[in-house]
């Protein structure tokens, strides 16, 4: 079954960008002194760093140096234009290159570079993203018919993406590691759940296109319809597939 990770965490970041301009007299345009140019720099820095710090909340605890490591990437990397989940997922990209980590450390920037691609996924997709959001409402009626009504469709979230996870920070102590882990927009967060083996199957099925009941029959071996159906409706509660 899978289990959800109930400490992931999601922030939309929001980038930020500040202009100056200095202003003269009519007749005597002035330049910036060297103290107005450092104070505009600190400023930029000082958002930069706060935009890195809101979005990269994911490395929190396992980071005691965060802040000093962000403060390393701004004077090792300058920032290009782009918003600040663009320099975030630099930031991760440099810190897993340029750092020797910890297994617990890679596992959090897997988890964060997770998140952004699902809100990249979301965004990218959107127009499918929003059929199925409105789809999950059909999921507390629809699933009390599973058993019974042959027509039902069952729909994979558009927005998701695979991870393996070789530690267990961020999991349960009975998961067995490494563990694969589907990151996926449930509304407006994003949440992860550890799939099991034994529902790889299924899933593959599912990223196919929408399927019947009855198209999935034969995915879990081992285990009878009921099993299935249970599985189907724990998916459902947890917004990984919706039912039409």
């Amino acid at each position: 079954m899978p289990s959800t990770l109930s400490r992931f965490r999601h922030q939309v970041t929001s980038a930020a960008q500040a202009f100056s301009r200095s202003r003269g007299t009519e007749h005597e345009p002035q330049t910036p002194t060297a103290s107005k140019v450092r104070l505009l720099n600190d400023v930029a820095a000082a958002e930069r760093v706060s935009e890195l710090s809101d979005g990269c909340d994911w490395l929190v605890d396992g980071f005691d140096n965060l802040d000093r490591l962000i403060q390393d990437y701004i004077a090792a990397v300058p920032l290009a234009k782009q918003d600040g989940k663009a320099d975030a997922e630099q930031f991760l990209e440099w810190l897993a290159t340029h750092r020797e980590l910890s297994e617990e450390q890679r596992d959090a920037i897997i988890c964060q570079q997770s998140r952004y691609t699902v809100e990249f996924l979301a965004m990218k997709k959107r127009l499918s993203n929003a059929r199925f959001q409105e789809l999950l409402s059909n999921n507390s009626r629809l699933l009390r018919e599973l058993s019974h009504n042959r027509t039902i469709r069952i729909h994979l979230n558009p927005a998701h993406v695979w991870a393996s996870l070789e530690t267990r920070e961020f999991l349960d102590e009975s998961t067995r590691i490494p563990a694969r882990v589907l990151f996926y927009l449930a509304k407006d967060k994003v949440c992860g759940a550890v799939i099991g083996e034994e529902l790889q199957l299924l899933f593959r099925k599912l990223q196919r296109g929408p399927r019947s009941l009855s198209d999935l029959r034969w995915v879990m071996p081992r285990h009878g319809d009921w099993d299935l159906m249970d599985v189907l409706r724990e998916l459902a509660q947890l917004g990984i597939i919706a039912l039409a």
